[in-house]
């Protein structure tokens, strides 16, 4: 039997004595104390524990039913055996009405010592037996409680609370925790109920050791067996976790681990108010409760495993639905395995039509043979992305944009994807890259130098005109500031910039300007820069047009150089020619008074003079006219065939041989030897000799004679209009050759020959 605690109160010190010494003797396991004061007796009663209580009846202050009144106040089920001297059977039957466990009489001799042993022995196996009996009932009640609050949990931390709080409502726990190791090993409490939070707080405090390595929480869950320290106050080991238990009262504790299908869910710890609170039967009872725990933790974790599982497969669902573009997965074959609702509309069929079809089977460029070989060729976690076109319920053919990603689902692979209907791009790539084509279009126009340029100047694209125009590449100038390309090299590089910076600004700028290039050709620009806006009204961009305008500048001095002429025609008409209308139309009036013929004669003069006039004025028009079309003209045979048609002997007008050939109109330039060798007669005499011969530079030819050159004083005018020194002369025969020179691009000049006479020099260089 185990030990077996007995407190012997008799006021006979002496016997008292003795009576301890024979039971001590005859049992080993027994432990004696005696008091010989039933007061003093009733203190130690109510601080150590005792098994059994042997009382004597007669003692001074206080007899032995009286003292058994006093014990069965406080412990009702406490083993009382009353050993008295004083027997009859009206004490004897007085002390079992008043609840004693046994009467034993004393008698001489040391055998009624085995007597009191054997009573003393059954008394306190039967109550430990009774007592063993009500524990185990209570702790079945307490499990089938917590049992029945477990039923009902739905998480983790509900059983785990629950567990606690229904364990600490029955005595003699007092405190229960459950607590799950940390990556460091330390066991953490994740719930708690009971009058002992204060030692939790303590034992996690950096003040106290923790429960790893030192406590039963820690070995429960390192060894997977339970762990109890009947007697926290004189236990096993040290340990300020300990000391802590004690502070708030409790005297032992057990601790389960949670173990359930080979998976450690942590330990729960159960402290208990009293010593030695927790026997084998109760241990298994309790280690059986942690399995019980533990399967309700898994089944919890399941449940919330399974229920995030159903959440998230809620939630892949309806992204997958609401996406709005079409979602497929196909095996490694091309097998159709799930299809949404996006994917079957886009293609205009049901869902249950497009499961367990082949892919290769909605797609024009695949075949089943290129489909394996597709889909084979993926990598795992491999993302494709292509446009195909895939064939509608219709026949007709819808362009798509697909993302295929390759991913093993229960070790088969699969190839998941997006599929989404780019019938719309598509239709804006075309009509994108017809607008291209035609800014191309406009942006290559041959007749315009065209830039892009940055808000701040910077060159993007130039046009192949500009670049072939200065002879470099796009590379060559991309990035660049635009004033400091080849083109504005002549142009002032402030005011281009200035330019630029209105046109950042929203204005559009136009101006023109002279631009040479790598060859020295010249051309003049009607330049503009233009802004260009976003939808939110910023200027994104300037575009630099220049138009080449040289010709239209020419025809417009052409024009000029008419409008003169047509001016000089008007004023001969109202100058030159009302003298001699005015002389006629006086003479007239005067042959028509007196009768005179002579009047006629002169009117007759003066009409000659007209008709000479205006044969002159149309003459001088004919040969302003610019040269279109000219031809190669050898000068020497021309100058040879106007000597015959100029009023000249053959002998006056002398013609060096290799005049050379120019590109011009023949006959106005036969003209202009015409009217030069007229002029020379007109004014120098029918006897004046001509000399026709090449410049020094051969840059052109001149023509000097030996007449009386020109007046003083007016070398300036003689190319004038209507100036002549003969009295007959018109004044148009130099100024035509001035007109036919123009028409050529050819320059005049005026100076005095060899000989004192007139040279022209006619500059066709």
């Amino acid at each position: 039997m185990a030990n077996v605690r007995v407190l012997l109160v008799d006021d006979d010190p002496d016997l008292a004595d003795l009576s301890a010494t024979y039971l001590e003797r005859v049992r080993d396991g027994f432990d004696v104390t005696v008091e010989t004061n039933p007061a003093a007796a009733l203190g130690r009663l109510a601080d150590e524990r005792v098994d059994c209580v042997v009382s004597d009846y007669d003692m001074p202050e206080m007899d032995g039913l009286t003292f058994l009144d006093a014990v069965r106040d406080d412990h009702p089920t406490l083993p009382f055996v009353l050993f008295t001297g004083k027997g009859s059977e009206e004490i004897a039957s007085e002390a079992i009405s008043a609840g004693v466990t046994d009467y034993l009489q004393k008698e001489s001799g040391s055998d009624q010592y085995e007597v009191l042993a054997n009573r003393v022995e059954n008394a306190v196996e039967r109550q430990r037996a009774e007592a063993r009996a009500a524990e185990l009932s209570r702790v079945n009640d307490v499990i089938r409680e917590v049992q029945r609050g477990l039923v009902s949990a739905e998480t983790r931390e509900e059983v785990e609370r629950l567990a606690c709080e229904r364990l600490t409502q029955s005595e003699p726990y007092v405190f229960a925790w459950v607590g799950d190791p940390d990556d460091d090993g330390e066991v953490r409490p994740r719930a708690s109920a009971g009058v002992g939070q204060s030692y939790l707080d303590a034992i996690q405090s950096d003040a106290v050791d923790s429960t790893v390595g030192c406590g039963p929480a820690s070995r429960a869950v390192q060894t997977g067996d339970s762990q109890v320290v009947d007697d926290l106050d004189r236990g096993e080991g040290t340990g300020e976790w300990r000391e802590a238990a004690t502070a708030v009262g409790f005297h032992s504790v057990v601790c389960v681990p949670l173990v359930h299908a080979d998976s450690s869910y942590g330990v729960l710890c159960i402290y208990a108010d009293r010593t030695e609170a927790f026997d084998h039967r109760e241990v298994t009872v309790l280690t059986e409760l942690g399995e019980t725990v533990a399967k309700a933790i898994h089944a919890a974790e399941t449940r919330r495993t399974l229920a995030a599982r159903e959440r998230e497969l809620d939630f892949f669902e309806q992204v997958v639905e609401g996406v709005g573009v079409g979602v497929a997965a196909y095996g490694s074959d091309g097998q159709l395995a799930y299809v949404n609702e996006a994917f079957a509309s886009m293609l205009g069929l049901e869902r249950p039509a497009l499961r367990d079809s082949g892919i290769w089977s909605l797609t024009p460029e695949f075949d089943r043979e290129r489909t394996d070989d597709y889909w084979q060729s993926f990598d795992l976690g491999e993302t494709r992305r292509r446009e195909v076109e895939m064939i509608r319920s219709d026949g007709s053919r819808v362009p798509v944009e697909t993302s295929t990603t390759c991913v093993e689902i229960d070790d088969d692979r699969y190839h998941v994807g997006t599929i989404s209907d780019i019938s719309e791009r598509t239709k804006r790539r075309a009509e994108l890259t017809e607008s291209e084509r035609r800014f191309s279009a406009v942006f290559e126009d041959p007749s315009s130098f065209i830039g892009l340029l940055e808000t701040d100047g910077t060159v993007v694209r130039v046009n192949s005109t500009a670049l072939s125009f200065a002879d470099v590449t796009n590379e060559d100038v991309a990035g660049e500031q635009f004033w400091e390309t080849p083109w504005w090299d002549p142009y002032p590089n402030q005011q281009l910039r200035s330019y630029l910076e209105a046109a950042a600004d929203g204005e559009f700028v136009r101006f023109e300007a002279e631009n040479s290039g790598p060859d020295e050709t010249s051309v003049t620009l009607d330049v503009s820069i233009r802004p260009v806006t976003g939808d939110d009204g910023e200027v994104q961009s300037l575009i630099a047009e220049g138009r080449d305008i040289t010709d239209r500048k020419r025809q417009k001095r052409k024009l000029e150089r008419q409008n003169e002429r047509l001016d000089e025609f008007a004023s001969v008409l109202s100058h030159d020619l009302r003298n001699p209308l005015n002389v006629a139309q006086g003479r007239v009036e005067l042959g028509k008074e007196t009768g005179d013929t002579e009047h006629l004669v002169a009117a007759s003069d003066a009409i000659d003079r007209m008709e000479a006039l205006v044969e002159s004025v149309l003459e001088f028009a004919r040969q302003g006219r610019v040269v279109s079309d000219p031809d190669p003209v050898e000068l020497t045979a021309v100058a040879d065939d106007a000597r015959a048609t100029a009023g000249t002997d053959s002998g006056v007008v002398t013609i060096a041989d290799g005049l050379g050939t120019v590109r011009a109109d023949r006959e106005r330039v036969r003209t202009l030897f015409e009217n030069l060798f007229h002029n020379a007669v007109e004014h120098g005499g029918s006897d004046v000799s001509l000399v026709v011969s090449p410049l020094e530079d051969d840059a052109g030819f001149y023509v000097a004679d030996d007449g009386t050159g020109i007046p003083e004083g007016e070398s300036d005018t003689v190319f004038d209009r209507g100036y002549s020194t003969a009295a007959d002369g018109t004044g148009f025969g130099l100024p035509i050759v001035q007109s036919i020179a123009d028409s050529h691009g050819w320059s005049l000049r005026l100076c005095e020959s060899e000989w004192g006479g007139v040279r022209v020099e006619v500059r066709t260089e």
